[in-house]
């Protein structure tokens, strides 16, 4: 006996396609899950009036539009575009995501498209104006060399469209404790008012630059000496042949305390030049203070 197709009919016997519902009261409905994983939900009074619904839901998502508005959240909607958007350098597209990221989808974001445009109460039109979201936010200097002092870079920011916003009314700016000492150190900018979102920015403050105490010339061997610099990590002694310190060699101590070092295998009557600088090392890499004066000395 051949198996029969068990297809879905409304009560007037009229296949209903897949999503496709009758409901109780004689109405219609289409439900689907879109490529967020979201369930939606349309309604008609009749299969005629669903159907031409339907026609508009595949459109809208064969243009990459959701359909269902009413309950579309504006981050909903953005992500949506980033995920359909073609044509755009990435690091065009990075910024974009970023600003968005941190301006608009912390809160107004999770508005609804429909919260947006009217009034939940009579239907109006709201009156709009126009906020253009921060674009650049810089210190006035990003590297600095230790004198003792504590540094304070000023922050600037200004939106979209060029205009500088101002500190303590649309945003305010925290400083990391310390910034004396050689090292890396946060300040941190927290939007306010108009505008959400937080951004991070750092600054150096470099090793002060050597200074060479003292070069003793040995048996083809030269011991340097210098001062110590606050904050180092180590330093790096560079000798040569050459007055230029051309074709160089770099000899490096691995301790900030460290006040002198023996350089070995030298070439006896040879005149020897050299120089010393501090660095500190941030995030793995050397920051490096500047070179001290040059000294010499003849190889016995």
């Amino acid at each position: 006996m051949a198996r029969q197709s068990t297809k879905r009919k409304d009560k007037d016997r009229i296949v209903l396609r897949k999503g496709e519902c009758q409901r109780p009261n004689g109405s219609y409905d289409y439900r689907w899950t879109d490529q967020f994983g979201k369930r939606h939900v349309i309604y008609g009074k009749t299969l005629e009036e669903l159907r031409e619904k339907e026609k508009e839901v595949d459109r809208d998502i064969s243009d990459g539009i959701k359909a269902e508005k009413r309950n579309t959240t504006i981050n909903e909607l953005f992500d949506l575009w980033c995920h359909i958007k073609r044509g755009l350098k990435d690091n065009t597209f990075q910024n974009y995501k970023y600003m968005y990221n941190t301006f608009v989808r912390p809160k107004f974001g999770k508005l609804k498209i429909s919260q947006v445009t009217k009034c939940s109460v009579c239907g109006d039109v709201k009156s709009t104006k126009t906020v253009y979201y921060p674009k650049t936010i810089k210190l006035s200097a990003t590297s600095y060399t230790y004198n003792g002092k504590a540094k304070t870079p000023t922050v600037t920011v200004k939106d979209s469209k060029g205009n500088t916003l101002k500190k303590d009314t649309d945003y305010t700016v925290k400083y990391a404790s310390g910034r004396k000492n050689p090292g890396k150190y946060t300040i941190t900018v927290t939007f306010k008012g108009k505008y959400e979102g937080t951004k991070k920015l750092t600054f150096t403050v470099k090793p002060a630059k050597a200074a060479l105490s003292k070069v003793t010339a040995g048996s083809k061997q030269a011991t340097v000496a210098w001062k110590t610099v606050t904050g180092a990590t180590g330093y790096e002694v560079q000798y040569s042949t050459s007055s230029k310190l051309r074709s160089s060699k770099t000899a490096t101590v691995k301790k900030g305390s460290t006040k002198k070092t023996t350089i070995k295998k030298l070439t006896k009557g040879k005149k020897y030049y050299f120089r010393v600088r501090a660095y500190k090392t941030i995030d793995g890499k050397k920051v490096y203070g500047a070179w001290s004066s040059v000294k010499s000395v003849k190889i016995k």
